[in-house]
């Protein structure tokens, strides 16, 4: 406005009253509240359509190591599609069980959503969170025991993935150097420039195992990011001859502690077995992170979860049975003779103790083939176990597994049935409405000439598609669909308003109040529904507030 006001005297004239200051930051803040406060009713009105809603939090410290929890609502529409929105961080002054099912508690108060409604919670594995007996889940159990606990998915195969690299000593060692060369790579930009500089000299190489195209810079595997292991391993098996050139150059031309790094990086990198347990990884953890991606959408659904996951499963017992090891003992040992590197030999092995073994004689490999085939159906075997007892028989999902029992198989079970108030009718019975809705699908599928298998998203599907009076006879069969779709399989949109965090709260704005942070951050996150927002109406609610700006603007 300052800056228009240079060629527009009656504005300049207009901003220089005292009266009249409504560049100050206090305004400025007022009018960006009012805004957030508008996109957050938009929100919270399509919450309270739905019959039933979840929860997904997450904490996390800010600029000034201050906690905040970011709390987002699930909620399913009229159209029968899921959708998780953001509401707000909550500061908290400790992080025990008792005080987040406070704080979620006040929230729901706040927003006019009754606990009553409340039918799933997802959160991280923290003790805080998941424990059972003062746990916030459990806390929030006891008042409302249709409130059915789901551990965040996404960080249930980071876990797997981290157990699965920690299940063999030297699978682990091998991708541990890749993160300690990240590590390298990220404190040295001496280092970083000779890598670049090496790939582009031999870019024009035609035996170079580089990969073509530019050079990539592997950087540390975080704890906290999901999906950096295979990108992080491909980069390093890609451009295995790079890193060896590059390393060998910066024992000449780097500093002196960057130099006997780079030597000690060599001789592990020289070593046959890390470019093998790489590649084992590689086929390993590909599975998991492709699962991972999928889990982290905002539509996921727990059915879906347990789908992904089995089919994860079954791809992992048809390696180990087809035997793929076979298939990457060739692989490497290509790109072994292309590298020069020395034959992979047999470490000594270790006696094991006699409570091992017993009076037996231990078993020991003869080959190294046979060898690295045990290591490698041993990190297959810490993956199906993992994924056994972590997604596919978690014991929280019981509940979950009990409701779609009953929509795919079409038997109603009155004890369950009867806990839900929404699967409860004066009318047809849910035995009734669920034999037609299944007559229906048999209907579609002697049209098609294909047997339908039922699943939640047939079931969704069909719905849908229906006309409004034909969707009318199936209201139970609706709302057990709505139980189904409404809880959360992951936590992921609570940890994207992380990165908003990191953006907004930065050490520039390290005093910005919480009332300030959560009107940019809904605005930020919320862009396309702040651009729906009436401005006459925001303009309105603005002019009104104090008697001075309804004198300057006039009654609009």
């Amino acid at each position: 406005m300052k800056s228009r006001s240079h060629d527009v005297p009656e504005m300049a004239q207009w901003l220089n009253k005292r009266a009249n200051n409504f560049t100050h930051h206090a305004v400025q803040d007022e009018i960006l509240h009012l805004y957030a406060d508008a996109a957050l009713r938009i929100i919270l009105s399509q919450v309270r359509k739905s019959q039933s809603f979840a929860v997904i939090v997450d904490g996390s410290q800010d600029i000034c190591r201050q906690e905040q929890e970011s709390i987002c609502m699930r909620y399913v529409d009229e159209q029968l599609w899921p959708h998780e929105e953001f509401v707000g961080f909550y500061a908290v002054d400790e992080t025990t069980g008792d005080r987040l099912a406070k704080c979620i508690k006040d929230c729901l108060t706040r927003y006019q959503l009754p606990l009553e409604r409340l039918r799933g919670q997802t959160y991280d594995g923290a003790s805080n969170m998941s424990g059972v007996y003062n746990g916030c889940q459990a806390i929030l159990a006891r008042e409302q025991p249709l409130a059915s606990y789901v551990h965040c998915s996404a960080h249930c195969t980071n876990l797997i993935a981290a157990a699965v690299c920690s299940s063999s000593t030297l699978v682990r060692d091998a991708v541990q150097t890749v993160n300690d060369f990240g590590v390298l790579c990220s404190a040295s930009g001496k280092f970083k420039a000779l890598l670049i500089k090496t790939a582009d000299e031999r870019e024009e190489e035609n035996d170079s195992p580089v990969a073509p195209g530019p050079v990539r810079i592997i950087k540390p595997l975080c704890p906290t990011r999901w999906l950096v292991r295979v990108p992080a391993v491909n980069a390093a098996v890609k451009q295995y001859s790079l890193i060896m050139t590059t390393l060998e150059g910066a024992q000449q031309t780097c500093s002196t502690e960057v130099a006997a790094r780079a030597v000690s990086f060599l001789h592990r990198f020289e070593n046959p077995a890390t470019l093998l347990c790489l590649q084992l990884a590689q086929h390993v953890l590909e599975p998991l992170e492709s699962l991972n991606k999928s889990l982290q959408s905002t539509t996921m659904t727990v059915a879906w979860m347990l789908e992904a996951a089995a089919a994860v499963k079954s791809q992992y017992e048809n390696m180990r049975e087809d035997d793929e090891f076979d298939k990457i003992w060739e692989s490497f040992e290509a790109n072994r003779k292309k590298l020069a590197l020395e034959e992979l030999g047999l470490s000594r092995t270790r006696k094991p103790p006699v409570r091992f073994c017993g009076d037996g004689e231990a078993f020991r490999a003869t080959t190294v083939k046979q060898h690295y085939r045990i290591e490698f159906r041993k990190i297959i075997d810490v993956a199906i176990q993992q994924l056994n007892q972590r997604l596919l028989q978690c014991p929280g999902l019981s509940s979950y597994c009990e409701l779609e029992s009953m929509l795919v198989s079409g038997k109603v079970d009155e004890k369950i049935a009867y806990r839900y108030p929404e699967l409860v009718s004066e009318g047809p019975s849910f035995q009734t409405q669920l034999d037609m809705f299944h007559m229906v699908l048999s209907g579609m599928s002697t049209r098609e000439s294909i047997k339908t298998v039922v699943t939640l998203d047939k079931c969704a599907t069909v719905l849908r598609d229906m006309a409004p009076p034909m969707r009318a006879m199936f209201p139970l069969v609706e709302s057990l669909i709505r139980l189904l779709l409404v809880n959360p399989a992951s936590s992921a949109t609570a940890e994207r308003s992380f990165s908003s965090l990191r953006r907004l709260k930065t050490y520039l704005r390290s005093t910005c109040g919480q009332r300030r942070l959560n009107d940019i951050a809904l605005c930020h996150i919320h862009k396309d529904i702040v651009d729906k927002v009436d401005t006459n109406e925001v303009m309105k609610q603005f002019i009104h507030a104090r008697d001075s700006r309804v004198i300057a603007f006039g009654h609009v």
